[in-house]
């Protein structure tokens, strides 16, 4: 069995462990199978925060398959629930709205440089994106979390620095403290915003220099900031390009839709037409404008997602949800 890392996986190797081992099982679990792990167990922990440390510490191994053969041959009727459960769930068909989902549209170019960066880099790093749009840097970062594995990493709340309340230095406690022992475990992934434009560079100076103090980290803190243009941008902050939609990357995320939802091949230009009017300023589109039409004809498609919607049906919802 290949090692599991999407995240309902996990989670089901967690259900089968709570509720198939108590703490003695555990704990002879891991005597015979995970001895690294017994020393990390104290006569009072509970239960629950074993499982903890047995998750986690497959999560850093990036394999399952150990635990799950474990598994299978200390509770075989156990194994034989998780296995129909998991199978069941990954054999599913995607849907269209799970196909085109918003984090999945055009952002090929920027991933692909933030990901190159992280490679065989640990501790803090950092990217400025010229790009201060909340709904930019949350799709972003769901993307990275996406392509890095979602069981491998934590997208935090965005922080937004402003003076009034949330000030640079509250901004570097609350990311340098407070998510530093999560970092044991996990990759953590923080959008940061300003309203000031001169904030940037103080922020990214004070939190590395806190991190240069306190030492590295096993695990990456990866910090995403939206920059504006003439932001003083540090040596060690990698600056990543301008995002940019652009029409072929419209057609290709209606395209995906089309052809699951069986409409009719000519629904792909004149749809992509339609989202390019409404979408486009000064003769480019613009990126939060795209965005909620997006999220708008997503949030149909899930709605619809156990019935046949027609392309007539479709528009004529998203042309009311738009008044």
């Amino acid at each position: 069995m290949p090692g599991i890392e999407k995240p309902y996986e996990v989670k089901n190797i967690r259900n089968v462990l709570k509720t198939n081992f108590d703490g003695e099982d555990l704990v002879e679990l891991c005597q015979d199978k995970i001895p690294e792990l017994c020393g990390c167990f104290e006569s009072s922990m509970s239960p629950q925060k074993k499982i903890n440390l047995i998750i986690g510490h497959f999560l850093k191994k990036d394999d399952f398959t150990p635990l799950v053969n474990a598994i299978k041959e200390r509770k075989p009727d156990a194994f034989a629930e998780f296995e129909a459960a998991d199978t069941e769930k990954r054999t599913q068909p995607q849907k269209a709205y799970e196909v085109a989902s918003i984090y999945n549209f055009d952002l090929s170019v920027l991933v692909e440089d933030c990901i190159e960066e992280l490679f065989n880099n640990q501790g803090l790093i950092g990217f400025g994106v010229p790009c201060n749009s909340s709904v930019f840097l949350s799709n972003f970062c769901e993307r990275v979390k996406h392509e890095l594995g979602r069981s491998r990493i934590r997208v935090k709340q965005p922080v937004m620095i402003n003076p009034i309340s949330t000030s640079v230095d509250k901004a570097v406690q609350t990311i340098g403290c407070r998510y530093r022992p999560a970092l044991n475990e996990f990759d953590i992934l923080v959008p940061v915003q300003f309203t000031d434009r001169t904030m940037g560079e103080l922020f990214w100076r004070k939190l590395h220099n806190k991190f240069l103090n306190e030492g590295n980290c096993k695990n990456r803190l990866i910090i995403v900031m939206g920059m504006y243009e003439e932001c003083v941008v540090s040596e060690n902050m990698k600056m990543l390009e301008e995002p940019v939609f652009k029409k072929l990357h419209i057609l290709q995320w209606v395209r995906n839709i089309v052809h699951k939802m069986g409409w009719q091949e000519d629904v792909i230009q004149n749809w992509s037409d339609e989202i390019i009017n409404q979408c486009s300023h000064e003769f480019k589109l613009d990126i939060e404008w795209v965005y909620d039409y997006l999220g708008s004809a997503l949030e149909i498609l899930k709605e619809y997602s156990e019935q046949d919607l027609s392309y007539n049906l479709f528009k004529q919802e998203l042309e009311q949800r738009s008044q």
